[in-house]
């Protein structure tokens, strides 16, 4: 009896230890794949507004500060993205305007109109609050197409009317020819 036992130990041992090396194995360690690096433009159709110039900067640039009739105020561009835009999609409204002011607090409140004409008729009209801030801004939104619309050369006017707290009057208009294709 003790022969087929001694007989049958090295098999055992030999799978056991097969077993174990099994265990034991794993795949060699893979290097690590880098990443493609995809170096990504600003997003084009963040809304809102944003400073590109301060209070101090505008006054220098513009020569504003000789001026008595302050705050001044006027646009100095305006575009739409994409200048072609389909039926029932959206678009960028981007305009910069510029406020020459006696201090950087001396804010304008007023409306913001975004009106669009087709033909020379009013189809829309978009009347908001809204503040006027010294230095120069960018102001983006995001307009919708009504899917009434019809395919054709339209035009958007930003229009702006406010008052200062010295009761100034300021008012500011620029207009933007865009398309609506099928």
């Amino acid at each position: 009896m003790k022969m087929k036992k001694i007989k049958r130990f090295p098999a055992i041992l030999w799978m056991l230890s097969s077993l174990l090396l099994a265990a034991c194995y794993t795949d060699p360690p893979k290097e690590p794949v880098a990443e493609p690096v995809v170096e990504q433009e600003p997003a084009k159709d963040v809304v809102g507004e944003s400073l590109i110039d301060s209070s101090d900067a505008v006054l220098t640039e513009k020569q504003c500060a000789k001026t008595k009739r302050r705050p001044l105020a006027f646009i100095e561009d305006q575009q739409i993205d994409p200048p072609a835009v389909v039926l029932g999609q959206s678009f960028i409204h981007d305009f910069v305007y510029t406020v020459c002011a006696q201090s950087p607090s001396q804010w304008v409140s007023g409306k913001l109109y975004r009106k669009i004409f087709f033909k020379g008729k009013l189809i829309h009209s978009e009347p908001q609050p809204f503040d006027l801030k010294p230095g120069r801004w960018s102001v983006k939104a995001r307009i919708e197409v009504p899917p009434s619309a019809k395919p054709g050369n339209y035009s958007l006017k930003t229009e702006f009317v406010g008052r200062a707290k010295n009761k100034r009057k300021i008012r500011f208009m620029k207009a933007t020819e865009f398309e609506i294709v099928q």
